[in-house]
């Protein structure tokens, strides 16, 4: 029988390691930010730590779609882990949210930003980095109308911070 911080360790792994697999196969490179085609993502050390994402529009024609789709827009816009060493994750904490269907609409090429605040979903962020480094991997479902891959991904390291 595994213990339960035995099957959480599992879970993690698989986890990190479908990631890790999913960007190899995706064009994004960085220690620092990341780009893909319609999404770039860069980390933000003021007032908190965070992602900055900017979501831009590859349609030839305005689009609509939900708000709620951005990855910025609730806990679960987008895929978010957090590894350490020894194979752990950091927990995530989700708020528990009850979207609205409220329509935004985007001009071709134009943009839209936001961020997604990593101390409110890894509440340990801050204190485990005073001891090692965290290895942030992300994954993003694009809605299929804004005309960019329909998934991007990346990796980020966060400097153990003394």
């Amino acid at each position: 029988m595994f213990s339960s911080n035995q099957r959480n360790r599992t879970r993690c792994l698989k986890t990190v390691t479908l990631l890790i697999v999913f960007v190899a196969s995706c064009v994004v490179a960085g220690t620092g930010d990341t780009k893909a085609t319609g999404i770039r993502v860069e980390l933000n050390h003021d007032p908190h730590l965070s992602l900055h994402v900017t979501l831009e529009s590859g349609a030839v024609a305005a689009v609509k779609f939900s708000r709620d789709r951005l990855p910025w827009a609730s806990g679960h816009g987008m895929i978010i882990v957090a590894a350490i060493p020894g194979g752990r994750c950091l927990e995530r904490e989700l708020p528990v949210a009850d979207p609205m269907y409220d329509e935004i609409s985007l001009e071709p090429n134009a943009s839209l930003s936001g961020n997604i605040d990593l101390e409110r979903l890894f509440p340990d962020i801050r204190r485990v980095l005073k001891k090692v480094n965290v290895q942030l991997f992300w994954a993003y479902e694009a809605p299929d109308i804004l005309q960019i891959p329909h998934w991007s991904g990346g990796w980020i390291l966060i400097p153990q911070q003394k």
